[in-house]
């Protein structure tokens, strides 16, 4: 017999299974000795999405020999949608079990005070789990919040999935421009100030990438506003996105491991030739300074605190 058992904070995995809504329904879970991995990748081959966890990011991790099932997310993610911030999760798959086993409980004294149990069935999938090794150059670091609010709030609401989305990194600023031909475009900059990092590598001087509008919008929507993104970019090669979730009830031990994703994008390989990504028009230039008469010119008053 090789049972596989984890347990884990609920509300974390209740974070790293939504994040696959948007991918595909079909999800793997690959259990291993030292690790945990989630990994799923849509219907058209476009958007793959990977979660890997060491043993030490769980409260229990027990796995003696490698397990590869399919399961569908939605039902999971139903089953998590009310959840309490104290609940744990524990996860139990058989050696010859057609169904994977979930208990969400409530300790009280280190004894069960309340129990609620789902089971999944397994399914057949034509998922085939791949290692990808990809070597990317080029890379730019950036807070999730302000990510998604280049992201959501140029304008781009959810029945604009059938625009483009561009993205344009320089070695001292990074542009964002959604839109769609003959209906309006939207462009929002940042200056590398306003980001983490921005590293290319000797001799480019700009980076471009073509994406999908629908598939920036749904997956990125959903990440928690904290968290720091690593992108890895090249032209013409899949957009890597690389970020960590730390279990906030772990991080008192030395040896617990985040959960770790990483998120790729196939590039759009062809447009319109006429298709505008210049900046045209009046516009700003990122860096530059703007007197502002009503702001800048007013006089500096002394601030003298409050006088006891």
């Amino acid at each position: 017999m090789s049972n596989i058992t984890l347990t884990c904070d609920v509300s974390q995995m209740k974070k790293v299974t939504s994040l696959f809504k948007p991918v595909n329904k079909e999800v793997l879970f690959i259990f291993r000795p030292e690790e945990m991995i989630i990994w799923s990748v849509d219907t058209s081959n476009v958007l793959l999405l990977e979660m890997n966890a060491g043993k030490s990011a769980f409260l229990n991790y027990v796995c003696e020999a490698e397990k590869v099932v399919c399961v569908d997310i939605e039902n999971m993610n139903k089953a998590l949608s009310r959840v309490m911030e104290d609940d744990m999760l524990m996860l139990f798959l058989g050696d010859k079990s057609n169904e994977m086993r979930i208990n969400i409980v409530k300790r009280e004294h280190k004894k069960i005070s309340r129990n609620r149990e789902f089971m999944f069935p397994l399914m057949q999938s034509s998922l085939n789990y791949k290692e990808f090794k990809f070597e990317q150059p080029n890379s730019f670091q950036i807070k999730s919040l302000l990510w998604k609010t280049a992201i959501i709030d140029m304008g781009v609401s959810v029945e604009d999935y059938s625009g483009d989305f561009f993205i344009q990194i320089t070695k001292d600023k990074i542009k964002f421009q959604a839109g769609e031909k003959g209906i309006g475009k939207t462009k929002v900059e940042y200056h590398k100030s306003e980001l983490r990092e921005i590293a290319l590598e000797a001799g480019t001087e700009t980076v471009t990438i073509d994406l999908g509008l629908k598939f920036i919008y749904d997956f990125f929507r959903v990440l928690p506003d904290d968290l720091l993104l690593k992108f890895k970019v090249k032209d013409k090669k899949p957009f890597i996105c690389l970020f960590e979730m730390a279990d906030v009830k772990l991080n008192t031990l030395e040896s617990a491991r985040p959960f770790t994703f990483r998120f790729l994008l196939a590039p759009v390989l062809s447009r319109d030739e006429d298709r505008d990504t210049s900046d045209d028009g009046v516009g700003l230039e990122l860096g530059t300074e703007v007197n502002v008469p009503n702001i800048d010119n007013k006089p500096i008053v002394e601030e003298k605190g409050l006088e006891l």
